[in-house]
């Protein structure tokens, strides 16, 4: 009779054995920072800023508010560590794209890059257009907001600079001062892909790179453009 009991104390050890493994500390904190995350990412695209409270997003995050309060200190907190985690996915995904050679076509790739963020990821996109809205009234956002924008516009100006170093890009122009025109572009872009959120990124994108290649074309150089003249003018 004992042999009956075998196939059960077999089965004891083997739910022993397959005991899900507690997670860290670390892990369950991690993952509720994810949850709050996403919670808020949902709000406030949904809402807007001022129309969700930390109540809000521990009901839609399966927490307490005050657990968000001690991870994040309030809602400026919040939306600050969630446009940091926006910003950082912007970034990573840049990261992962191949890399060309320097010159205009690496120059390019960074401007379509920028450009089709919305396509990529919509919610996300729209989440960080909504809380860079709100960066002039709010210092904390504001200096991330600001930080993003020197990063970005810096990508475009070593771009131009690396261009100008293989002679794909004309050497007279200022390099800071295109990046900046760039970034005022593909904000502009932004503005108009929310409120067109079927729409894609493609043609307006296609046609301000066709405008960057004349504009700093090395043909359109003064000193090029002069000894296109003084050649005509001799064949005349």
């Amino acid at each position: 009779m004992p042999t009956k009991l075998k196939p059960a104390r077999e089965a004891g050890k083997k739910a022993a054995k397959e005991k899900p493994v507690r997670r860290t500390h670390a892990e369950r904190r991690q993952d509720s920072q994810s949850r709050i995350l996403d919670a808020s990412l949902k709000l406030l695209v949904e809402r807007g800023y001022d129309q969700f409270s930390l109540q809000d997003v521990g009901r839609l995050a399966g927490c307490s508010h005050e657990l968000i309060n001690h991870y994040f200190d309030n809602k400026d907190g919040l939306l600050s560590a969630l446009a940091e985690h926006i910003m950082g996915s912007f970034v990573s995904d840049a990261v992962q794209m191949p890399k060309l050679p320097a010159g205009f076509a690496s120059l390019t790739q960074q401007v379509r890059y920028y450009a089709s963020v919305a396509d990529r990821n919509f919610l996300a996109f729209s989440a960080y257009m909504r809380l860079a809205s709100e960066a002039p009234f709010r210092p904390t956002l504001q200096t991330l907001v600001m930080k993003r924008t020197s990063t970005t516009t810096t990508v475009f100006i070593e771009a131009i600079k690396a261009g100008q170093a293989v002679g794909e890009i004309r050497e007279d122009i200022d390099a800071a001062e295109y990046a900046n025109v760039i970034y005022e572009f593909l904000r502009g872009h932004a503005d108009v892909r929310l409120l067109r959120p079927h729409a894609t990124s493609t043609t307006s994108a296609d046609v301000f790179v066709e405008m960057l290649r004349v504009a700093l074309s090395p043909e359109r150089a003064p000193r090029a453009v002069a000894k296109k003249r003084a050649v005509a003018e001799r064949s005349m």
